[in-house]
């Protein structure tokens, strides 16, 4: 089926003004890292993601890794909720107007991902292999998503999903690093390049599909 422009621009509007206050919330993520980091001469860089320990016995939070994991990771779940919510919107619209009995929670799928995947492919033939970079690049963020939401971004070489997740961590040395820790436990560490590859990602992602 065709998707008529005015359901694809009513997806672009509605998450590009979502995507435009979320890069401007990680301005100040970001700003408010640079202008802490060495503030006082009280944090200095490292390799751990423990807290740091000052001469005096306190403890502050660490600048360098653990603080700037937390506030990425959370930002990057701000994002990727938004990616959902409004492709969600967007596909219950397709499958209303394909008069299918249907809604999207209906559908089989692990996530709502697969879902809006589905949707996109079999009933609004989407051509993916136009999206793919795009798509794959969001999906993957997804899954360091869900890392950090259930598991505090530590991968456990025994999951299902541990050969994927590392590849595409290797395959953007300046977006991650991670940290092997118990001879199986990967810990992932977020660099401030990713979450604006992320928003960037989607936009590319929108303007194709206003193009289709």
């Amino acid at each position: 089926m065709e998707i008529s422009y005015p359901t694809k621009h009513y997806l672009k509007h509605n998450l590009t003004h979502s995507l435009i206050e979320l890069r401007e919330f990680n301005n100040l993520i970001e700003e408010f890292l640079a202008g802490e980091k060495y503030k006082n001469g009280l944090i200095t860089d490292n390799d751990d993601f423990d807290i740091q320990r000052l001469t005096q016995g306190e403890y502050v939070l660490d600048f360098s890794n653990s603080f700037p994991n937390i506030l990425r990771s959370s930002n990057l779940t701000n994002i990727i909720t938004s990616f959902e919510l409004n492709f969600k919107t967007f596909c219950e619209h397709i499958l209303l107007i394909a008069n299918s009995p249907f809604g999207l929670k209906d559908l089989k799928g692990n996530s709502d991902f697969e879902k809006i995947t589905i949707v996109l492919k079999k009933v609004a033939k989407i051509d993916f292999s136009k999206l793919e970079d795009e798509w794959n690049f969001i999906d993957n963020s997804r899954l360091i998503r869900n890392k950090f939401v259930h598991n505090k971004g530590v991968i456990n070489i025994t999951q299902n999903d541990f050969t994927k997740l590392t590849k595409f961590i290797d395959e953007h040395p300046l977006f991650f690093d991670k940290y092997l820790y118990d001879g199986k436990y990967y810990h992932i560490k977020i660099e401030k390049e990713f979450i604006y590859e992320v928003i960037k990602k989607i936009f590319e992602l929108l303007e194709k599909i206003l193009q289709i």
